[in-house]
């Protein structure tokens, strides 16, 4: 089980990566970091400066179970 004073890594700064980041964040856990291999902060998201993520291009991606 874990504490709100636990480290929490989440791979993936798509959708559902920042979703659990914030819905973490907002339950009281104060350690959640998110790695992504892609510059977001430099692409902002954009595919014409090199964002190649399924939640960012005009063709989305849903998985569902």
């Amino acid at each position: 089980m874990t504490t709100a004073s636990d480290r929490i890594l989440i791979v993936g700064a798509g959708v559902f990566g920042l979703s659990t980041a914030l819905h973490l964040s907002r339950a009281g856990y104060r350690d959640v970091t998110v790695f992504d291999y892609q510059p977001y902060a430099d692409s902002v998201y954009d595919p014409e400066q090199g964002c190649d993520s399924a939640s960012s291009d005009i063709n989305k991606i849903y998985r569902c179970s």
